[in-house]
């Protein structure tokens, strides 16, 4: 059995990959003929023999306007364990015209990957990937008094909730 939880930290990120059963919830592909779609991109020639499954997602640059900050995680399914291999980088991706593309170059290495007996590879010629983004809500509401209120308490509606603050 699988169990892999594994954290690599470097100066500017923290790349933590693990096993887990959660499916991705943004986006799944199902390749029903992986030897066909290796013959149209055969993948990366330039990596110094470090050929690995590589995932990336690009933003639509044309559709935003300024910088998108969205948090990724993405899915490689395993037949054998039924579960999910993921990675993930903790910190934020800013996406912009300038940076649209982000991602992995090495996911898995491609002997691991297309090896039938370790589960990323099934039923003959099938594989599954998928991604999850999430981009966090930048609303902010600043609220200041000119004066002193004159309650210890102060209660009150916000948006359908309630919301309550302490005077220290």
């Amino acid at each position: 059995m699988l169990r892999m939880l594994k954290t690599e930290k470097s100066s500017d990120s923290t790349i933590t990959t693990k096993f887990g059963r959660r499916p991705p919830s943004t986006y799944s592909m199902k390749i029903q003929s992986l030897s066909q779609l290796k013959t149209l991109f055969p993948g990366n020639q330039k990596d110094n023999g470090k050929r690995s499954v590589s995932m990336y997602v690009e933003l639509d640059s044309k559709s935003v306007s300024s910088t998108v900050l969205a948090y990724l995680t993405f899915f490689v399914y395993n037949k054998k364990e039924n579960k999910y291999f993921t990675i993930q980088d903790d910190e934020g991706k800013q996406f912009n015209a300038v940076r649209p593309v982000h991602g992995f170059p090495q996911v898995l290495p491609l002997d691991t990957f297309n090896d039938p007996k370790n589960g990323y590879v099934f039923d003959g010629d099938e594989c599954e990937f998928g991604v999850d983004v999430m981009v966090p809500l930048t609303n902010w509401e600043v609220v200041s008094y000119a004066q002193v209120l004159p309650l210890d308490t102060f209660n009150g509606p916000k948006n359908g909730y309630d919301f309550h603050v302490d005077r220290v």
